[in-house]
């Protein structure tokens, strides 16, 4: 389109393809999944699981070991309220 139009082509094909990937990769899959829900989960639950078993190690590594506590958590159990 920018062979085509020139600079005009820029400022076209931008929101042409906004439209085209909002309809085709976001609101059509989700459309479907909704109208056949099974067929969705068996053609795509193998898939996630390669997937998801691929990137776990990965996401172990990079992970921290231990979850993050914020610095105003109180780490004392009684009835008075933290932090005063």
């Amino acid at each position: 389109m920018i062979f085509w139009l020139g600079n005009m082509g820029v400022y076209l094909s931008v929101p042409l393809m906004l439209v085209t990937v909002l309809i085709f990769c976001d609101i059509t899959p989700k459309t479907f999944a909704l109208g056949f829900p099974g067929f969705v989960a068996e053609v795509t639950a193998r898939p996630l699981a390669a997937v998801a078993a691929v990137v776990h190690p990965i996401a172990k590594f990079i992970a921290p070991a231990r979850p993050h506590r914020s610095p105003n958590r109180c780490r004392r159990r009684s009835s008075k309220p933290c932090c005063e």
